[in-house]
């Protein structure tokens, strides 16, 4: 009984517990210490937990990565695809890494030939937003001609990365086919640099060094960061040093007109991918370049070759949240071809055939997806009103699980869709007892009954669930959750389903 989602109409459209940006940490102000103690990497598909003691990462002081590692067993339930050795033409990057497997430099790894360009981004805003993020990275990469290099997720709803561990991005989606279907290379950080972690779980037979480079921050631009630029879990796990130039007020889609205006124009950031715009800019900015990291003091420029950015999630071609506007290219050009992995895929078949009693290699009956958001959203609600007058009710998603079910009935070729399945944050046995009440047909898949988390990790609940939604025939969501629109989009795109979204915020939000 679990999930993750967002935010308000005050500020953006933000999943997980990441939500005001105004509550966002400046943790290049302070010294900040990772102190990881449990790392599983049934975050990669498995269950290959290792204990870590960090000697320290002090973003103000010398960057420096120590662990000491205890094996434990490894019992996964999941293959794991070893590396990121991908097998057709668009997926096998070899051409791109002259060692053609990851190093412990990845500026010595990267192809030298000047046609050759990269683009990459750090993720920071919870996991269905930095899904979002790397869509804008991608869309981005296919705009300027630039490879993307992913990172991997990093957790904020589900843990620190100290307790849960990175989460990769090929491990959930089908990196090959998403390649071959956009005709383009993508890359994984995880194939163009060895991670501090990966060095420690090979006990020392790889390497990977500290890097200095130099990234824009479109953050450090926003009234919420004090001039900082966003922080990120994943330039500390590869061991990348770096000083960040804020970009020019004038990235703003006001063009810098609109006080207070953190959202960006993506075309603005795509134009730095060329030279004159990005020698123009940090001629600009270059008083306004952040010292590395490591406290050092010393000045980088952004570079040519790697094109980097803090944060890619507050950006739009013409207006803010653009997710939810209909002219919006993301989904239709790019997130629609980002599939699950098929072990991930195969995971959560079974997991629905053991919760609908139904055999291996019998077909899962239609059944509406419902993503009811309500734990972290109460944030969001006005003070003087109580959460329960605030969020929807059971009776609303009811009503718009019937509506559902009536499209369905009506289309061409008929569907009649009794099955409804619940995924939720909420943890008030009360709540769940309410929806127990619509009926038989009205379930859910009880994580810590299938011990989902012992087998797979601490990222597994929630993935699951992303992947339980996008299955539906149907799909009911949450309005304002990220992770609602995702698995609406996927529905429909991917099933021809019918999807709704339950309104909220004050009493009656969802009348119609």
């Amino acid at each position: 009984m679990t999930t993750s989602s967002e935010d308000d109409s005050k500020s953006p459209r933000s999943l997980d517990s990441l939500l005001r940006p105004g509550q966002l940490s400046n943790p290049i102000q302070s010294k900040q210490m990772f102190s990881l103690t449990r790392v599983c990497s049934g975050a990669r598909l498995g269950r290959l937990c290792a204990t870590l003691v960090v000697f320290g990462i002090t973003l103000m002081g010398t960057l420096y990565i120590g662990f000491t590692i205890q094996d434990s067993p490894s019992s996964t339930g999941i293959s794991v695809r070893s590396g990121t050795h991908l097998q057709n033409a668009l997926g096998n990057n070899s051409e791109f890494l002259i060692n053609h497997t990851a190093t412990s430099r990845f500026q010595d790894n990267l192809s030298k030939l000047p046609e050759h360009k990269f683009i990459t981004a750090w993720p920071s805003s919870g996991w269905t937003n930095d899904v979002i993020s790397a869509i804008y990275l991608i869309y981005i990469a296919s705009l300027t001609g630039r490879i993307p290099i992913i990172p991997p997720f990093t957790p904020s709803h589900v843990g620190s990365i100290s307790e849960v561990g990175p989460l990769e991005f090929g491990d959930v989606f089908d990196v090959s086919r998403l390649a071959n279907e956009l005709g383009m290379h993508i890359l994984e950080w995880r194939e163009v640099k060895n991670s501090a972690l990966d060095t420690h779980l090979a006990k020392g037979s790889i390497q990977s060094e500290v890097e200095k480079i130099g990234c824009w921050s479109t953050w450090a631009l926003s009234s919420f960061s004090n001039g900082q630029p966003r922080y990120s879990d994943v330039p500390g796990l590869y061991n990348l040093d770096i000083s960040y130039t804020p970009v020019p007020d004038s990235f703003t889609l006001s063009g810098g007109s609109k006080k207070g205006q953190y959202y960006l124009s993506l075309w603005s950031l795509a134009s730095l991918a060329y030279r004159a715009t990005r020698e123009w800019a940090y001629g600009v900015q270059s008083s306004r370049t952040l010292p590395l990291t490591s406290g050092t003091g010393e000045r980088i420029a952004p570079g040519e070759k790697l094109l980097c950015f803090d944060l890619l999630y507050y950006i739009g071609l013409a207006n803010e949240e653009e997710w939810w506007k209909d002219y919006a290219p993301y989904w239709p050009k790019i997130g629609v071809h980002l599939h699950w992995t098929s072990q991930l895929l195969e995971l959560a078949q079974g997991y629905l055939r053991r919760h609908f009693k139904v055999k291996d290699g019998e077909p899962i009956p239609p059944f509406i997806s419902v993503h009811v958001r309500r734990a972290d959203f109460a944030g969001w609600c006005p003070s003087n009103m109580s959460r329960e007058a605030c969020f929807a009710t059971p009776d609303d998603y009811a009503k718009r699980v019937r509506e559902v079910q009536a499209s369905l009935r009506l289309q061409s070729t008929p569907i009649d869709v009794r099955s409804v399945l619940v995924t939720s944050d909420e943890r008030d046995p009360g709540w769940w007892e309410e929806m127990a009440e619509f009926g038989p047909e009205w379930g859910w898949v009880d994580h810590k009954a299938e011990g989902t988390v012992e087998k797979y990790g601490k990222w597994y609940p929630v993935v699951l669930d992303a992947v339980f939604q996008s299955l539906g025939t149907g799909f009911v969501g949450t309005d304002r959750s990220t992770m609602s629109l995702l698995s609406q989009r996927r529905v429909e795109s991917w099933n021809n389903g019918v999807a709704s979204l339950v309104k909220w915020g004050s009493p009656n939000a969802d009348a119609h």
